[in-house]
């Protein structure tokens, strides 16, 4: 016999909402595989979704992207760095990511 607290399975309900498009398009980035100075970021208008690209020397091109708490409590957020080669890769990238959107959402 055993004893002990009476265990039972709870369902779990998930909520998906549409996937928004990247704060930045990421064709212009594509095109631009000769390079920018600085940063160019951009926010999503709820200011969740955060995405910032650098060029890099040697010819890469490093994103940064974040999701971040809603305001006004802002108490938590998350980055990661993700480096692409400028030109063909980040091509590869934009396709890839606009077909990805496109299959969420629709």
């Amino acid at each position: 016999m055993v004893f002990g607290p009476k265990r039972r399975a709870v369902p779990l309900a998930c909520h998906a909402e549409p996937v928004p498009p990247p704060p930045v398009p990421l064709p212009s980035l594509a095109e631009d595989f000769r390079g920018w100075k600085g940063a160019r970021s951009r926010r999503s208008l709820e200011r969740d979704l955060t995405i910032s690209a650098e060029h890099r020397p040697g010819g890469y091109v490093h994103l940064t992207w974040g999701i971040h708490d809603r305001s006004p409590s802002e108490e938590w957020h998350f980055e990661t760095t993700t480096v692409h080669a400028a030109g063909e890769e980040m091509r590869n990238l934009a396709v890839e990511s606009q077909m990805f959107l496109a299959s969420t959402v629709g």
